[in-house]
Protein backbone atom coordinates (compact mmCIF):
# COMPACT_ATOMS: atom_id res chain seq x y z
CA UNK A 1 0.00 0.00 0.00
CA UNK A 2 1.23 3.68 -0.89
CA UNK A 3 2.09 5.52 2.10
CA UNK A 4 1.21 9.13 2.67
CA UNK A 5 1.34 11.57 5.78
CA UNK A 6 -1.98 11.11 7.33
CA UNK A 7 -3.56 12.11 10.54
CA UNK A 8 -6.44 11.75 12.83
CA UNK A 9 -8.27 15.22 14.68
CA UNK A 10 -10.59 15.24 16.95
CA UNK A 11 -13.62 17.77 17.31
CA UNK A 12 -15.07 18.43 20.49
CA UNK A 13 -17.98 20.58 21.70
CA UNK A 14 -16.92 22.78 24.34
CA UNK A 15 -20.42 23.41 25.75
CA UNK A 16 -20.81 19.74 26.97
CA UNK A 17 -17.49 17.62 26.08
CA UNK A 18 -18.47 15.24 23.78
CA UNK A 19 -15.68 14.68 20.89
CA UNK A 20 -15.72 13.18 17.43
CA UNK A 21 -12.58 10.94 16.44
CA UNK A 22 -11.95 11.10 12.32
CA UNK A 23 -8.74 9.96 9.75
CA UNK A 24 -7.62 12.10 6.96
CA UNK A 25 -4.77 11.25 4.47
CA UNK A 26 -3.12 14.75 4.37
CA UNK A 27 -2.63 16.50 7.85
CA UNK A 28 -2.19 19.89 5.92
CA UNK A 29 -5.96 19.94 4.36
CA UNK A 30 -7.32 18.61 7.62
CA UNK A 31 -8.84 22.32 8.78
CA UNK A 32 -10.73 21.52 5.17
CA UNK A 33 -12.05 18.27 6.41
CA UNK A 34 -13.46 20.18 9.39
CA UNK A 35 -15.13 22.84 6.87
CA UNK A 36 -16.42 19.94 5.06
CA UNK A 37 -18.36 18.88 8.11
CA UNK A 38 -19.39 22.30 8.40
CA UNK A 39 -20.99 22.36 5.36
CA UNK A 40 -22.48 19.47 5.55
CA UNK A 41 -24.15 20.18 8.78
CA UNK A 42 -25.57 23.31 7.43
CA UNK A 43 -26.46 23.16 4.36
CA UNK A 44 -28.18 19.26 4.40
CA UNK A 45 -30.80 17.44 7.01
CA UNK A 46 -28.03 15.28 7.58
CA UNK A 47 -29.64 13.97 11.12
CA UNK A 48 -26.08 11.87 12.89
CA UNK A 49 -25.42 13.37 16.01
CA UNK A 50 -22.16 15.57 14.82
CA UNK A 51 -23.82 17.44 12.89
CA UNK A 52 -26.81 18.27 14.77
CA UNK A 53 -24.27 19.45 17.61
CA UNK A 54 -22.92 21.41 14.82
CA UNK A 55 -26.23 23.02 13.55
CA UNK A 56 -27.09 24.05 16.80
CA UNK A 57 -24.03 25.44 17.49
CA UNK A 58 -24.09 27.47 14.45
CA UNK A 59 -27.53 28.87 15.32
CA UNK A 60 -26.39 29.37 19.32
CA UNK A 61 -23.04 30.98 18.35
CA UNK A 62 -24.74 33.23 15.91
CA UNK A 63 -23.66 31.82 12.43
CA UNK A 64 -20.10 31.01 14.04
CA UNK A 65 -18.25 27.79 15.71
CA UNK A 66 -17.09 29.19 18.86
CA UNK A 67 -18.38 25.88 20.63
CA UNK A 68 -16.45 23.44 18.30
CA UNK A 69 -12.60 23.07 18.73
CA UNK A 70 -10.82 21.43 15.85
CA UNK A 71 -7.27 19.72 16.22
CA UNK A 72 -4.91 17.25 15.14
CA UNK A 73 -3.96 14.30 17.82
CA UNK A 74 -1.82 12.29 15.96
CA UNK A 75 -0.12 12.39 12.43
CA UNK A 76 2.75 10.69 10.68
CA UNK A 77 3.25 8.42 7.32
CA UNK A 78 0.78 5.95 7.16
CA UNK A 79 -1.13 3.73 4.86
CA UNK A 80 -4.53 2.99 5.19
CA UNK A 81 -4.70 0.13 7.71
CA UNK A 82 -2.27 2.02 10.10
CA UNK A 83 -4.60 5.01 9.97
CA UNK A 84 -7.65 2.55 10.61
CA UNK A 85 -5.88 1.08 13.43
CA UNK A 86 -4.84 4.62 14.98
CA UNK A 87 -8.32 5.98 14.48
CA UNK A 88 -10.01 2.88 16.13
CA UNK A 89 -7.28 3.08 18.97
CA UNK A 90 -8.05 6.94 19.72
CA UNK A 91 -11.71 6.25 19.92
CA UNK A 92 -11.15 3.42 22.29
CA UNK A 93 -8.94 5.89 24.04
CA UNK A 94 -11.30 9.04 24.17
CA UNK A 95 -14.16 7.16 24.75
CA UNK A 96 -16.05 8.72 21.81
CA UNK A 97 -17.99 5.80 20.26
CA UNK A 98 -21.63 6.74 20.85
CA UNK A 99 -22.34 3.36 22.93
CA UNK A 100 -19.12 3.21 25.07
CA UNK A 101 -20.19 2.28 28.11
CA UNK A 102 -17.49 4.88 29.80
CA UNK A 103 -18.51 7.65 27.03
CA UNK A 104 -20.59 10.05 27.58
CA UNK A 105 -22.50 9.58 24.07
CA UNK A 106 -20.06 11.14 22.10
CA UNK A 107 -20.42 11.48 18.05
CA UNK A 108 -18.59 8.04 16.72
CA UNK A 109 -21.22 6.29 15.62
CA UNK A 110 -18.86 3.25 14.80
CA UNK A 111 -15.25 2.06 16.58
CA UNK A 112 -13.28 3.75 13.74
CA UNK A 113 -10.74 2.08 11.15
CA UNK A 114 -13.97 2.16 8.77
CA UNK A 115 -15.91 -0.97 10.37
CA UNK A 116 -19.45 -0.48 10.10
CA UNK A 117 -20.18 -1.21 14.07
CA UNK A 118 -23.23 0.24 15.01
CA UNK A 119 -25.80 -0.70 18.10
CA UNK A 120 -29.13 -1.55 17.01
CA UNK A 121 -30.29 1.90 18.37
CA UNK A 122 -27.90 4.12 16.28
CA UNK A 123 -28.94 1.92 13.35
CA UNK A 124 -32.59 2.15 13.93
CA UNK A 125 -31.74 5.97 14.35
CA UNK A 126 -29.76 6.53 11.05
CA UNK A 127 -32.31 4.35 8.99
CA UNK A 128 -35.03 6.44 10.58
CA UNK A 129 -33.43 9.66 9.68
CA UNK A 130 -32.15 9.05 6.10
CA UNK A 131 -36.21 7.73 5.94
CA UNK A 132 -37.30 10.95 6.72
CA UNK A 133 -34.52 12.60 4.39
CA UNK A 134 -35.43 10.69 1.55
CA UNK A 135 -39.31 11.27 1.96
CA UNK A 136 -38.59 15.42 1.43
CA UNK A 137 -36.15 14.82 -0.97
CA UNK A 138 -36.28 16.58 -5.04
CA UNK A 139 -34.66 12.88 -6.02
CA UNK A 140 -37.85 10.77 -5.13
CA UNK A 141 -40.32 13.29 -6.22
CA UNK A 142 -39.02 12.79 -9.95
CA UNK A 143 -38.82 9.30 -9.62
CA UNK A 144 -42.49 9.52 -8.79
CA UNK A 145 -43.07 11.67 -11.58
CA UNK A 146 -41.91 9.90 -13.94
CA UNK A 147 -43.34 6.17 -13.12
CA UNK A 148 -46.98 8.63 -13.36
CA UNK A 149 -45.56 10.17 -16.67
CA UNK A 150 -44.70 7.72 -18.97
CA UNK A 151 -42.55 9.93 -21.09
CA UNK A 152 -40.48 11.16 -18.69
CA UNK A 153 -40.07 7.21 -17.33
CA UNK A 154 -38.94 6.47 -20.88
CA UNK A 155 -36.48 8.58 -21.13
CA UNK A 156 -35.33 7.46 -17.67
CA UNK A 157 -35.33 3.56 -18.86
CA UNK A 158 -33.83 4.62 -21.97
CA UNK A 159 -30.83 6.68 -20.39
CA UNK A 160 -30.21 3.80 -18.01
CA UNK A 161 -30.53 1.37 -20.70
CA UNK A 162 -27.42 3.62 -22.44
CA UNK A 163 -25.37 3.09 -19.61
CA UNK A 164 -25.63 -0.71 -19.46
CA UNK A 165 -24.39 -0.94 -22.63
CA UNK A 166 -20.75 -0.25 -21.52
CA UNK A 167 -19.74 -3.66 -20.95
CA UNK A 168 -16.94 -2.48 -18.27
CA UNK A 169 -19.63 -1.00 -15.98
CA UNK A 170 -21.62 -4.22 -16.55
CA UNK A 171 -18.84 -6.02 -15.08
CA UNK A 172 -17.98 -3.90 -12.06
CA UNK A 173 -21.40 -3.89 -11.46
CA UNK A 174 -21.82 -7.81 -11.54
CA UNK A 175 -18.92 -7.74 -9.57
CA UNK A 176 -19.72 -5.71 -6.66
CA UNK A 177 -23.53 -7.50 -6.09
CA UNK A 178 -21.23 -11.02 -6.49
CA UNK A 179 -18.84 -9.51 -3.79
CA UNK A 180 -21.87 -8.09 -1.59
CA UNK A 181 -24.55 -11.70 -1.80
CA UNK A 182 -21.49 -13.70 -1.34
CA UNK A 183 -21.92 -13.34 2.00
CA UNK A 184 -25.07 -15.08 3.75
CA UNK A 185 -25.87 -12.19 5.59
CA UNK A 186 -26.95 -10.15 2.26
CA UNK A 187 -28.16 -12.74 1.23
CA UNK A 188 -30.87 -13.41 4.16
CA UNK A 189 -31.30 -9.67 4.52
CA UNK A 190 -32.46 -9.09 0.77
CA UNK A 191 -34.80 -12.40 1.08
CA UNK A 192 -36.37 -10.77 3.83
CA UNK A 193 -36.83 -7.54 2.89
CA UNK A 194 -38.27 -8.54 -0.58
CA UNK A 195 -40.44 -10.97 1.11
CA UNK A 196 -41.93 -8.34 3.56
CA UNK A 197 -42.38 -5.97 0.75
CA UNK A 198 -44.25 -8.43 -1.66
CA UNK A 199 -46.24 -8.84 1.26
CA UNK A 200 -46.97 -5.52 1.88
CA UNK A 201 -49.43 -5.63 -1.64
CA UNK A 202 -52.57 -7.23 -1.83
CA UNK A 203 -52.94 -10.29 -4.29
CA UNK A 204 -54.95 -8.50 -6.72
CA UNK A 205 -51.98 -5.51 -7.36
CA UNK A 206 -49.31 -8.98 -7.82
CA UNK A 207 -50.97 -10.11 -10.47
CA UNK A 208 -51.29 -6.98 -12.12
CA UNK A 209 -47.73 -6.03 -11.53
CA UNK A 210 -46.74 -9.40 -13.15
CA UNK A 211 -48.76 -8.94 -16.12
CA UNK A 212 -47.35 -5.50 -16.65
CA UNK A 213 -43.39 -6.65 -16.40
CA UNK A 214 -43.98 -9.70 -18.57
CA UNK A 215 -45.89 -7.91 -21.38
CA UNK A 216 -42.64 -5.04 -21.01
CA UNK A 217 -40.28 -8.15 -22.52
CA UNK A 218 -39.99 -9.05 -25.97
CA UNK A 219 -40.01 -12.41 -27.33
CA UNK A 220 -36.56 -12.79 -26.89
CA UNK A 221 -36.21 -11.94 -23.30
CA UNK A 222 -39.14 -14.06 -22.51
CA UNK A 223 -37.54 -17.24 -24.09
CA UNK A 224 -34.84 -16.41 -22.30
CA UNK A 225 -35.97 -16.72 -19.20
CA UNK A 226 -38.23 -19.47 -19.66
CA UNK A 227 -34.95 -21.04 -20.73
CA UNK A 228 -33.23 -19.83 -17.16
CA UNK A 229 -35.82 -21.55 -15.26
CA UNK A 230 -36.30 -24.77 -17.21
CA UNK A 231 -32.17 -24.98 -16.78
CA UNK A 232 -32.76 -24.10 -12.98
CA UNK A 233 -35.35 -26.86 -12.48
CA UNK A 234 -33.48 -29.22 -14.13
CA UNK A 235 -30.12 -28.86 -11.96
CA UNK A 236 -32.32 -29.04 -8.95
CA UNK A 237 -34.15 -32.42 -9.98
CA UNK A 238 -29.97 -33.63 -11.00
CA UNK A 239 -29.57 -32.55 -7.39
CA UNK A 240 -32.65 -34.05 -5.49
CA UNK A 241 -31.52 -37.24 -7.55
CA UNK A 242 -27.79 -37.07 -6.47
CA UNK A 243 -28.72 -37.01 -2.70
Amino acid sequence: MKESHGCIYLLTNLINGKRYVGQHKNVLTVARRWKRHVTVAITTNDERPLYRAIRKAWKRDRRSLDGFRAEVIWSGAADVKRLNAKETYYVKKLHSFIDDPKGDRSYNLTKGGGQPVRSKQSKEKLTAAMAKRWARSTERAILLQAYENPVLHKKLSVAQTRRYEDSSERKAQSLRLRRHYAEPKNRKKQSVRSKSGWAKIPPEDRSAIRKRAWARKTPEERTAIANRIWKTRRANARKRKAK
